[in-house]
């Protein structure tokens, strides 16, 4: 959805996609000599059209953009950290991690949730399909399913807040010791632990949503795809 002015010039644009039963959010810009003009509020009008909806985004921190989603639904519910660091210093709990096609983990996925995240998977997995990947417990059931990239692990979705922290480790140990990049919920079980072995917090987001049990906190996210 593009905004335009008299002279047809692109002043704005925003996006959103379904994620399960939410209209996830995951553009919204206006040219900076435009902004507080009332653009980001005509396009969001266009884009959530439903009231009933559940409505989700990744925030920036912009003090702008929180009054604007709130006027629409949401409430900033938790921050969404952009971690790096290396696995070298983490110790394996007994998960372990089969890599899979990027269709077998998004079926995984459906499983575990009900929500069909197969195309996000051939998305995140377009460059290297070899890069989709399943945790599986101690008795072989697959708990979590993600989809890493060459900067870091992308998306993990695992349900069970007990084994959260666990398939989050094995998921990191799976990809190797160098560096990386993952978005974590500031309420996640593994975040004292990530601390703990040297992973930084470089950059945040806020995670806004109409519906406070939408999104868990047990889940690695992708701030662009939810």
């Amino acid at each position: 959805m593009a905004a335009v002015d008299r002279e047809r010039h692109v002043v704005g644009f925003g996006a959103t996609r379904r994620v399960g039963s939410a209209s996830a959010l995951t553009d919204l810009f206006v040219l900076p000599d435009r902004q507080g003009g009332g653009i980001g509020g005509a396009i969001l009008r266009c884009l959530w059209d439903a009231d009933a909806e559940t409505r989700i985004t990744f925030s920036s921190q912009d003090p702008r953009a929180l009054p604007l989603y709130v006027r629409f639904g949401l409430r900033p519910r938790w921050p969404l950290l952009y971690l790096r660091g290396s696995a070298a210093s983490l110790e394996a709990d007994g998960l372990h991690v089969r890599r899979v096609a990027a269709g077998d983990a998004a079926a995984v996925e459906r499983d575990l949730t009900g929500i069909d995240r197969g195309a996000d998977y051939a998305y995140w997995l377009r460059s290297d399909p070899a890069r989709a990947l399943v945790v599986h417990d101690h008795d072989d059931r697959p708990v979590a399913a993600g989809a890493a990239t060459a900067a870091g692990l992308a998306h993990l979705v695992c349900p069970s807040a007990a084994l959260a922290t666990d398939a989050l480790v094995a998921a990191l140990l799976a990809l190797g010791e160098e560096p990386q990049t993952l978005w974590v919920p500031g309420p996640h079980p593994a975040l004292p632990l990530l601390l703990r072995n040297q992973f930084v917090i470089e950059d945040y987001d806020i995670h806004m949503s109409s519906d406070d049990a939408f999104a868990g906190v047990t889940s690695v996210y992708s701030p662009a795809l939810a």
